[in-house]
C-alpha cells in the first residue's frame, strides 16, 4: 500500500513544494515530483531522503505500534 504526501514549507504553507509517494510497506520513497510534474532540484531530493523521510518512517512506525 502506497500513501500520497504534499510536502510544503512551514514559511509557505499555501504554496505547493513537491509531491512524496510513500511505501507503507517497504518504508521508501517510490516518486517525488515538483512544479508541473517535474523533476526536484538535488538539494529538494536530498532533503526528502535526508529529512522527511526518517520522520515519516518514525511517525509511520509509532502509528503501526498503536494500531
Amino acid at each position: 500500500m502506497n500513501r500520497l504526501n504534499l510536502i510544503r514549507k512551514a514559511v509557505e504553507p499555501d504554496k505547493p513544494f513537491v509531491t512524496v509517494e510513500y511505501s507503507l510497506s517497504t518504508h521508501k520513497v517510490l516518486q517525488c515530483y515538483g512544479k508541473k510534474d517535474g523533476k526536484p532540484e538535488d538539494n529538494v531530493l536530498r532533503f526528502v531522503n535526508d529529512v522527511w523521510l526518517p520522520y515519516a518512517n518514525r511517525k509511520i512506525k509509532k502509528i503501526q505500534k498503536t494500531a
